[in-house]
């Protein structure tokens, strides 16, 4: 299937790669806020953001003439998100004068679980992830059991203090990991769309992380 997705370049084609993956029900516009920060680049990278199945610009498939919607999905259908996110690296690393040096993730909510499955097959070899409002199971695909691919990697991870669906995996991941970056903001919101209204400061963190990770690829 074709997904809807939007391409910053902000450095040659092998440059470090950074892929965003959006919440349950929301769409890639959810990361203009995190873009709008990262641009023009401190450090040359290219920013790669995608609707997930079922979402946004991602609902049709070839041969089928029914449209996706993640309302109607199973859990089968969105352990599959998984696919979105190594189909997003695959494009990175096919543009000519590719592939990037360096991959970093950053999903909200369910986007957070599936760039923490995709990584997890062992087909994409990351430099870090930053998950923001991460859930223990959202729509029933685990995340803990995948992050173990993650652990001895940099990894920032980000809710609200008020956010009951994160608290506990927040706590969790922070005990697994000991590379884990934890922060902890005000308010009640669930997702980086949520809780950067809440606490627009969300922004600024993500992407001096995102700035720190492509100067370490230097």
């Amino acid at each position: 299937m074709k997904l809807g997705a939007s391409l910053w370049v902000g450095g040659e084609a092998n440059a470090p790669a950074v892929v965003l993956v959006h919440r349950l029900g929301g769409t890639r516009s959810e990361w203009e806020p995190l873009v709008q920060r990262l641009f023009p680049v401190r450090q040359p990278m290219n920013v790669l953001s995608i609707d997930l199945r079922g979402h946004g610009e991602s609902t049709e498939k070839a041969a089928e003439k029914h449209k996706l919607a993640w309302q109607k999905f199973k859990t089968d259908d969105f352990a599959k998100t998984a696919n979105d996110v190594e189909a997003a690296v695959q494009f990175l690393r096919e543009r000519p004068g590719g592939p990037p040096s360096m991959l970093v993730f950053v999903g909200s909510d369910l986007g957070a679980t599936a760039m923490v499955q995709a990584v997890d097959k062992g087909k994409i070899t990351a430099a870090g992830a930053c998950l923001v409002s991460p859930g223990a199971s959202l729509r029933g695909v685990d995340l803990y059991k995948p992050f173990v691919s993650l652990m001895r990697l940099p990894n920032l991870v980000v809710a609200a203090q008020g956010d009951n669906i994160s608290q506990d995996p927040v706590k969790a991941l922070g005990n697994m990991s000991k590379s884990s970056e934890l922060v902890m903001l005000g308010g009640r919101g669930h997702s980086a769309e949520f809780l950067g209204a809440e606490s627009p400061k969300l922004w600024d963190i993500v992407a001096d992380w995102v700035d720190r990770r492509a100067a370490e690829a230097r």
